[in-house]
């Protein structure tokens, strides 16, 4: 990775600020979905389905480099 003791543990610590993130982020993405899909909202549905995705690749990337950085 490259980095020194220091910037190693600041790095591990934005990664795991941002996967809390993304897991709060996709908390209520499924609450929003529940809610449309109970209205029969389904373009509110697609769109939020569609960021549900984003943010669940984001926070794949994220927990991959996390595991990279603490081996």
């Amino acid at each position: 990775h490259g980095l020194n003791p220091f910037q190693l543990e600041r790095r591990i610590g934005e990664i795991e600020t941002r996967i809390h993130t993304l897991e709060a982020e996709l908390a209520q993405l499924t609450e929003d979905l529940a809610t449309a899909g109970a209205q029969g909202d389904g373009r509110r549905a697609r769109a939020l389905g569609d960021a549900y995705h984003e943010k669940e690749a984001a926070l794949s990337a994220a927990m991959e480099e996390w595991a990279l950085l603490v081996e």
